[in-house]
């Protein structure tokens, strides 16, 4: 769905608040997320809308030009249409509001709870008002907000409720988080201040979150980095089961297997590659490799 012009949400901001410069919302073309392919496409229809809020908080709480209080505001809005009703200060649902009010629909229906996207509101409010973890507890209660929400969406409208699967789930996401943090490390704290890295940690090694403006790792944010590492791999250890455990269910086991393969090559590569002297990618044929993985993950 298309962002609105800004001369269609001037309504969106308090008064007082100036509205976004111009360019603002082709942000959406960074952060548009869609379910996986692999799952039938009436799954993805009725996952569709909490990714599409989820793509919506990325921009609140990506986009520099908004004040604390315009993103307070809008995530504000996201909640209100959660349960259901919309803002005052909206004639008709925009594209902020439009998928939230979509979710409410699927919670009356009984497919898919708003807490999941209740959570992802929670998380985007602590990237703006605590923009920084202490220690790997701290993180990884981050990661109950911003990641397991997406996986226990995805087992909910499945059907399926298996303890070992659900934590299985939140340790694959929670570790694919964690490798997306690390890559953006330096963006993070350049452009928005936030500091994923545990501090308390960064203290224990000799060096301060400031050191991630510079376009090299420090040797205190290496030993971090490192540790971090260490950690995420017990965590992919934990989320190695998913494909036998997802053996009947050949769609979520050609994702796990999948994002499984993707989590793999990027502990790699921040392994060996420093992402603050440049952003790290995932090649084309890797990613081509993952998804021809998983399609054979679902054939066996």
């Amino acid at each position: 769905m298309p962002l609105p012009n800004l001369d269609q949400t001037s309504k969106l901001f308090p008064a007082g608040s100036p509205p976004p410069a111009a360019g603002v919302y082709p942000v959406r073309r960074r952060y548009g997320l869609n379910p996986s392919p692999f799952l039938p496409p009436n799954i993805q229809m009725d996952l569709q809308p909490l990714f599409d809020t989820l793509t919506a908080l990325h921009i609140i709480t990506h986009t520099p030009e908004f004040s604390s209080e315009t993103s307070d505001f809008l995530i504000d809005c996201i909640e209100h249409a959660l349960n259901g009703t919309t803002p005052d200060t909206e004639t008709q649902p925009t594209a902020f509001t439009l998928p939230a009010l979509r979710l409410n629909l699927l919670d009356q229906a009984g497919k898919l709870e708003i807490q999941w996207a209740l959570r992802l509101t929670q998380a985007a409010r602590r990237d703006i008002s605590r923009p920084t973890c202490a220690n790997w507890s701290d993180l990884m209660l981050y990661c109950r907000y911003a990641a397991e929400p997406l996986g226990r969406a995805v087992l909910q409208i499945c059907g399926i409720r298996n303890p070992d699967i659900e934590k299985a789930t939140d340790a694959l996401t929670a570790a694919l988080l964690v490798l997306h943090l690390l890559r953006t490390a330096g963006e993070d704290w350049r452009k928005h201040g936030r500091c994923y890295l545990p501090t308390e940690w960064i203290a224990e090694e000799g060096g301060t979150a400031e050191q991630l403006v510079e376009r090299k790792l420090t040797p205190a944010l290496r030993q971090v980095v490192n540790r971090m590492l260490e950690r995420t791999e017990k965590l992919l250890v934990m989320a190695n089961t998913l494909p036998s455990l997802l053996a009947t269910t050949p769609a979520l086991k050609a994702e796990s297997v999948r994002l499984l393969a993707h989590a793999a090559c990027q502990l790699q590569q921040l392994k060996r590659h420093d992402s603050l002297v440049r952003r790290l990618h995932t090649p084309l044929w890797l990613r081509l490799k993952a998804h021809f993985m998983g399609w054979l993950a679902s054939r066996t």
